[in-house]
């Protein structure tokens, strides 16, 4: 449960202007799905 709450903590203090276009940038050299990017960089955070 405490991940959970650390990991909802994390997402709402996101700058979200740059975390899209991180993962634009991302998906424009590997071709993944941005959904999968966007997952990956939250869970590894």
């Amino acid at each position: 449960m405490k991940k959970v709450k650390f990991i909802f903590k994390k997402i709402k203090g996101f700058q979200y202007k740059q975390f899209f276009s991180i993962i634009n940038e991302i998906h424009k050299k590997t071709r993944k799905s941005r959904i999968i990017i966007f997952f990956d960089i939250v869970f590894t955070v």
